[in-house]
């Protein structure tokens, strides 16, 4: 992604591109903010500056629920994003390259899933560690996120970012689902962040 020349080694011949390749976990973007710059930002102007100019018909620029407002450098970085692909969009000929995106949550169980890490932490019978009981997530499954992407790739129109209705849950709400779901009662680790006696009352 930072580098033009490979992506447009990468892309001749290329009709569509699905723009998935980001820094998108919250700590690692938070202790070095400048790669996620370089990734998340830059690297998708590089992208968008190689399909242009290699004639790619189509690109879907995958987004996340933190671009919106965000209070974290990954999200800032995936707003950015969203920006740059919204203007490219609009100065080049949508004929020859439709430039559009998506926007969606937490895909349950995927890499970097909050899900995976309390079921990990559930069966080694640790204590279940959340910054703040009171964040909300939008929960998607894999294949409805795969739709999402299909839906834009078939209907988006130029500068487009589709976002699908989701149910949402809060951290807390989360944790209290699946620790009736394995039946366990592992007590829960609140952050610094956290330790509001409002918050400890979920648990």
């Amino acid at each position: 992604m930072r580098d033009i020349n490979s992506i447009k080694n990468a892309i001749y011949g290329v009709d569509y591109i699905f723009h998935a390749a980001a820094l998108k976990q919250v700590p690692s973007c938070e202790f070095f903010p400048m790669e996620a710059v370089k990734t998340n930002i830059l690297g998708t102007e590089n992208l968008l500056n190689a399909a242009i100019k290699e004639g790619v018909k189509k690109v879907i620029c995958l987004s996340t629920d933190k671009a919106v407002y965000p209070i974290n450098a990954m999200g800032i970085s995936k707003a950015m994003m969203e920006k740059v692909f919204v203007a490219k969009s609009r100065t080049v000929d949508s004929r020859r390259t439709l430039i559009c995106g998506t926007r969606y949550g937490n895909v349950m169980c995927s890499r970097g899933s909050v899900i995976p890490l309390l079921v990990e932490q559930i069966k080694a019978n640790q204590p279940l560690t959340v910054t703040n009981p009171n964040m909300t997530r939008f929960m998607m499954s894999l294949d409805e996120a795969v739709e999402l992407v299909m839906f834009a790739f078939q209907n988006a129109a130029a500068g487009d970012i589709l976002v699908k209705k989701a149910p949402a849950s809060t951290i807390g709400n989360l944790v209290i689902a699946l620790k009736e779901l394995f039946g366990v009662n592992n007590p829960v680790k609140l952050s610094v962040y956290a330790t509001e006696k409002k918050c400890m009352k979920l648990f």
